[in-house]
């Protein structure tokens, strides 16, 4: 898998923007009367959340991606046993419950091995 991030200046500038916004919103609380603080408040927290983001972006060595790109190999749909029209695999040949699930060695089972209930 292949992965796009961020620049590490770009996430440095980011940091520094977000620091400014943290310093905003403490002024910003400190001027207003006590009925709006709620902006404030929440201006900051978003403010501490991006700081944290970016200086992880910025000096961090597993840095947040802003996309990720999956090779064929990689891709989920292969782990899956669906066929491409959306339905199961009828290609396996093993049996299985269909109370518990349990893989079934042998197809002449009358009754499931696990839970006992009839085939």
């Amino acid at each position: 898998m292949k992965r796009i991030t961020p620049g590490r200046e770009i996430s440095a500038m980011s940091f520094i923007v977000a620091a400014l916004m943290v310093i905003f919103g403490i002024f910003f609380l400190s001027s207003i009367p006590s009925g709006g603080g709620l902006f404030g408040i929440i201006f900051i927290l978003a403010g501490i959340f991006l700081v944290i983001w970016h200086l992880n972006n910025a000096v961090g060595s597993k840095r947040f991606s802003l996309y990720d790109i999956t090779d064929s190999k990689d891709e989920v749909r292969n782990k899956y046993p669906f066929d491409n029209d959306g339905g199961f695999s009828t290609s396996s040949q093993k049996t299985y419950c269909p109370w518990c699930g349990e893989t079934l060695d042998n197809s002449q089972y009358v009754f499931c091995p696990k839970c006992g209930k009839r085939m």
